[in-house]
């Protein structure tokens, strides 16, 4: 489960391994084992693995041709569909032999495949700023552009990584009081709960007062209005990228259990081999 060695620290490992059998029978129930073994997620796993394979093709063929003629920049872009076809098997070829991890792994390979969009994204971006011709009255442009790409990328993946360790702490505090969960991942939480809201009361507002808006070329009205779009934006991807991950989250604390006590819950639920491992 190289997932969880990403995902789970060496002190949240020692912490869990700490737990006997008889307190992880209380934290993973037969309910937990059926719904990995049964609730397999095979139709958003491939439906979100396809959406992602079909813009990361049309972006690689942007730059092969399509758009623009730049075949090392197109061979770093194939190369990213390339690899998130690797490790989307890769992952899934795991419940082949471990069959009640079945939706662990497909939980797995949904958040791997929001990570490979972002990231190939914004390496597109980058990209295609140096895909032009690059003239010093231009440099200092192409350069923010750079910068801003790489970090957001950056921030991007980031974001991801603190939010999924926020859902992890968030699981050991249901059975150790002394973990206290980070307020980033709380933040984000909320922006989830009214991030919509702001949306629909955004759109209303700007679909009611839009002939004064665009009639109006004060400086306040010039400023507002981009970083209102700004914000809306922001929030926007926010919701696009943390959704996915809330719902489809893989229960890292949960599983790590299931599979540190395997043939124990194996034999407690009474499963064959066959059944366990193999489906």
């Amino acid at each position: 489960m190289k997932a969880v060695d990403i995902v789970l620290n060496k002190n949240i490992k020692n912490n869990i391994q700490t737990i006997d059998f008889e307190q992880a029978k209380q934290i993973v129930d037969l309910r937990d084992v059926s719904n990995n073994m049964n609730n397999k997620l095979l139709l958003p796993k491939y439906s979100i693995f396809t959406l992602t394979i079909i813009l990361q093709i049309l972006m690689a063929a942007s730059l092969s041709g399509w758009i623009l003629s730049r075949p090392f920049f197109a061979v770093i872009e194939w190369l990213s569909v390339l690899l998130t076809s690797i490790f989307f098997f890769k992952i899934n070829f795991k419940s082949i032999s471990e069959n009640y991890l079945s939706r662990f792994y497909s939980n797995c390979s949904i958040i791997l495949n929001v990570c490979s969009l972002v990231f190939s994204i914004g390496l597109w971006i980058l990209l295609l700023t140096f895909s032009g011709n690059i003239s010093m009255e231009y440099l200092s442009q192409i350069l923010v552009q750079m910068f801003l790409s790489i970090m957001s990328i950056f921030f991007l993946e980031f974001s991801i990584y603190k939010y999924i360790q926020y859902r992890v702490l968030q699981e050991i505090s249901t059975f150790r009081a002394d973990i206290k969960t980070p307020i980033f991942g709380k933040l984000i939480d909320k922006s989830m709960i009214y991030g919509i809201g702001l949306i629909i009361i955004a759109m209303q507002y700007y679909r009611i007062n839009k002939f004064w808006i665009i009639g109006n070329s004060s400086w306040i009205t010039k400023v507002l209005i981009p970083v209102g779009q700004l914000f809306l934006w922001l929030i926007i991807l926010l919701l696009l990228i943390a959704l996915p991950i809330r719902i489809f989250y893989p229960n890292f604390v949960k599983n790590y259990i299931l599979q540190l006590y395997s043939e124990e819950f194996r034999n407690e639920y009474g499963f064959t081999e066959k059944e366990w491992y193999s489906g």
